[in-house]
């Protein structure tokens, strides 16, 4: 018998041999106490830290977890379960498996933008906070959440997907001319361009279409 997530062999009643199963259960859960990889590699070098972990990136062995439970010990493997997430220190971000590949994290998360400007790839709910620009990059349809505390101008350059086209939603607080809302341009590659100014003593904005329809 062995558990669901990291297959650890149970002990069994009468069963011989006991501490052997229990140490190597007790050293594979250490070496993922620290939800950590390396780097992606596509096998492991024989002169590889067995202090760190690496995600395989090709062979039969591909998108496995590889590590060493002991100094003295060879080099083991886990199958990554769906939904699995782990810190990569080679390109530091968190990244998760979704059961065929390994995806960084924030591709599908809130994105929370403070710098002057800043380049998003878009999918699900985006945050802007702060900049004054903003391009966004369309990974599939978007929520659109402007913070009135940090911004009172911004610029949003909206670029469709060169492969399909996605749409983006302004959430109520944003009023636009003749009560008409922004309808992202329906073109592959196309380009918008969309200025939002704060009322003051308000968490509204005005939303100006400067243009729309560009294309590449």
């Amino acid at each position: 018998m062995k558990t669901k997530n990291l297959e650890l062999e149970l002990m069994l009643h009468s069963q011989q041999n006991k501490e052997v199963f229990f140490n190597e259960a007790i050293g594979i859960i250490d070496s993922f106490v620290v939800q950590s990889v390396a780097a992606f590699i596509p096998s492991i070098p024989t002169d590889a830290d067995k202090k760190l972990k690496f995600i395989i990136t090709e062979g039969e062995l591909i998108n496995y977890i590889g590590f060493c439970s002991f100094e003295n010990k060879p080099w083991k493997y886990i199958e990554p379960k769906f939904g699995m997430i782990i810190y990569c220190t080679e390109i530091g971000e968190f990244i998760h498996y979704d059961g065929s590949t390994w995806k960084k994290v924030n591709t599908t998360t809130k994105e929370v933008v403070t710098s002057s400007s800043h380049f998003i790839e878009a999918i699900g709910e985006v945050y802007l906070s702060g900049a004054n620009y903003h391009f966004l990059y369309m990974q599939g349809d978007i929520i659109l959440r402007i913070d009135p505390l940090t911004i009172n101008t911004t610029n949003i350059i909206i670029k469709q997907n060169t492969h399909g086209v996605f749409n983006v939603v302004f959430t109520s607080n944003i009023l636009w001319q003749c009560s008409k809302p922004y309808i992202t341009t329906q073109i592959p590659n196309s380009i918008d361009y969309i200025r939002l100014t704060k009322i003051p003593e308000t968490e509204h904005y005005l939303g100006e279409i400067v243009f729309n329809g560009y294309i590449y």
